[in-house]
């Protein structure tokens, strides 16, 4: 500004005498002065804007950084595990970057801290031979983690002593021959136990089994071989049944399967002596071979639904005097019936009225006792 008082004084002095020089030069005195005082006030504006403290919005403030400790969480854990079932000082064995071996109670588990996770291994040398009554644990305190069990290993009481087991509530699985030709004469699979591998507990003394609903699959021969073994109920979440499930359970005389199953398998009853009756579960399909070979089955009643009843299925029943075939049965194979001695009525279609059918499916029977089957008494034809 004071420049500008400076060159507007000049003018002045200078100022011509023509009158039309003198109001042209005074309205360019009074452009140059608005253009001064506009340029003033705008560099006074810019001042007091840079003097003053710009607040900041609060979506704009930089968020905090964690600290070091905060930001290291510990591993998640996949399985809820009960406090009671949690085993706080285990014995330490070996430990690595993966985890570590301990043992607990004289059993041998490893920790799988990449997994989040721990397995039920074996016993531990010293104790074999000498464990008689075993807790699996739910989980292991490791460097503050808790660490669920899910697994019981594969031969892991395999020829052990032990008659008694109480498994925890959140194993997941029980792998092949697990507990097999042990003594064990009691079990609880609770729910969460999703898979029975094959033989699991195949020739032990099991007198009780208790199966609760939530296990999806049983594996070949898991109790074959159970002598003292009377009955068992699989549950309805089982949709998973593979052969020889019960083959040569000499005691057994009830069994209960899921009312969904579409097979019986293979082998499934074959030496249930004591197994007197049994009654198919509609919703059955098929008939497995040899599924009841020498079971001590009195009484055969083929559901509507069965298509196919395999080569043996019901061979060298010893006891067996009745079987209904319904019409709905489309193909039985080979010796179904053969060497069942007993039989004095068979209800059957004609549509297997045929001397070389009827030979295959009853051998070494005394059913045939005429070329002509209208002539044989058992046989009763059915449309």
């Amino acid at each position: 500004m004071k420049k500008f008082l400076t060159i507007l004084v000049a003018l002045l002095f200078a100022a011509p005498a023509n009158e039309a020089t003198a109001q042209n030069l005074l309205k360019k005195i009074g452009k140059a002065v608005t253009n001064e005082v506009i340029n003033e006030l705008k560099n006074k504006s810019n001042k007091e804007q840079k003097s003053t403290p710009q607040s900041t919005p609060a979506t704009s403030q930089p968020q905090a950084t964690p600290t070091k400790a905060a930001s290291q969480s510990s591993p998640q854990q996949t399985t809820k595990v009960s406090i009671s079932e949690v085993c706080t000082n285990p014995q330490i064995v070996s430990q690595n970057g993966r985890g570590a071996n301990v043992i607990i109670d004289g059993i041998e588990y490893v920790i799988h801290t990449d997994k989040k996770e721990a397995c039920l291994m074996r016993v531990s040398q010293p104790m074999r031979g000498k464990t008689t009554n075993v807790t699996v644990w739910g989980g292991i305190k490791y460097n503050g983690v808790v660490y669920p069990v899910t697994t019981i290993m594969a031969h892991a009481f395999e020829g052990e002593s032990l008659t008694a087991v109480t498994l925890s509530h959140n194993l997941q699985e029980i792998r092949e021959e697990a507990f097999c030709y042990s003594k064990l004469k009691r079990v609880v699979v609770h729910g969460a136990t999703k898979r029975i591998g094959a033989s699991a507990f195949a020739g032990t003394n099991l007198e009780s089994v208790v199966l609760e609903n939530g296990i999806e699959r049983i594996e070949s021969g898991a109790f074959a071989g159970c002598k003292m073994l009377t009955s068992i109920q699989i549950p309805q979440s089982v949709t998973h049944l593979e052969q020889r499930l019960f083959e040569d359970c000499t005691k057994l005389t009830e069994v209960i399967l899921p009312r969904t199953i579409e097979r019986i398998e293979p082998y499934m009853f074959c030496g249930c002596t004591s197994l007197t009756s049994y009654s198919i579960p509609s919703s059955v399909v098929s008939i497995g071979q040899n599924a009841f070979e020498r079971s001590g089955l009195k009484a055969v009643n083929i559901p509507l639904n069965v298509k196919t009843i395999e080569d043996g299925a019901f061979i060298e029943c010893q006891q067996l005097e009745r079987i209904t075939i319904p019409s709905t049965v489309e193909s039985i194979g080979f010796s179904v019936f053969a060497f069942c001695n007993k039989i004095n009525t068979v209800y059957i279609n004609v549509k297997f009225k045929n001397h070389q059918d009827v030979a295959n499916i009853f051998a070494g029977t005394s059913i045939i006792t005429n070329n002509d089957l209208d002539q044989c008494p058992a046989l009763k034809w059915t449309e």
